[in-house]
């Protein structure tokens, strides 16, 4: 069995300025889970020791950089100052490097679609069709799925979309055969989900990454975001070759500038 654990980033609306919304999903074998979240848990136990942190803080991007001004950051880093958390931050994708899994993410440039999609659902559909590949690869292999908990009405929809593709293939838009997925989502609260809090700092790193590769978006955590993405860039499926499988781009533009970088 694999353990799949999925995280978005960025707004799937056309309501504001963002251009990217990303998808990720962290793929981790049943035998190798004990091992991650033990050395999880000694990493939150080290750090809650050399800043004074909780010990069981939650790994949430946004919330570590949140600005200590504004106090718009959670109680768990609120003693502690920017620099610290920037350490933090680098210091989680040090980890991640050293952790067996693998991740597939699904990016959507919205501005570069012709026709305003639903951007979750295509995200959800082009994710599951990957998800399925990556099993194939694990001969005799099945995933179950974990999601953060958010409003019921979208986890119906979620699992909606993973049934309507398992039972109902010929009125599905997937041009694959789902057939190594559990038809069901496990939802999960996040503060207490080790995966989906790894997911969230994977998908954080990876659509921060687009931005600056893509766009030449460069805000200030940008420098210490491509020192993180160094780390964690050989966790895509199929890497070095992992463009449109690992990481699928949608609508497939600037494919060229984003395979050079990830060399």
């Amino acid at each position: 069995m694999v353990l799949v654990f999925i995280d978005e980033s960025g707004n799937p609306s056309f309501s504001d300025n963002e251009e990217l919304f990303v998808l990720t999903a962290i793929l981790i074998k049943e035998e190798d889970y004990k091992d991650i979240d033990l050395q999880v848990s000694n990493f939150r136990e080290e750090l809650s020791y050399e800043y004074n942190i909780p010990f069981n803080f939650e790994i949430h991007i946004r919330s570590l950089l949140g600005n200590v001004k504004k106090k718009d950051n959670l109680s768990d880093f609120k003693k502690i100052s920017y620099e610290e958390r920037r350490e933090i931050f680098q210091k989680i994708y040090e980890l991640c490097k050293e952790l067996n899994f693998r991740t597939i993410s699904v990016a959507i440039l919205k501005n570069e679609l012709r026709i305003k999609k639903n951007v979750r659902f295509w995200a959800n559909v082009m994710l599951l069709e990957r998800i399925q590949m990556f099993t194939e690869d694990l001969s005799g292999h099945h995933a179950i799925l974990f999601m953060d908990h958010e409003n019921t009405e979208w986890n119906e929809k979620k699992i909606g979309i993973l049934k309507g593709a398992i039972y109902y293939p010929e009125n599905h838009p997937s041009y694959i055969k789902i057939d190594r997925i559990i038809p069901t989502i496990y939802f999960q609260d996040s503060t207490i989900s080790m995966g989906i809090q790894i997911a969230d700092a994977l998908c954080y790193c990876i659509r921060r990454w687009l931005r600056y590769t893509i766009y030449n978006k460069k805000g200030e955590i940008d420098k210490i975001n491509i020192k993180s993405f160094e780390l964690i860039k050989e966790k895509f499926h199929k890497y070095p070759d992992c463009i449109q499988k690992g990481l699928k781009i949608f609508p497939s533009k600037c494919l060229d500038k984003i395979r050079k970088s990830l060399r």
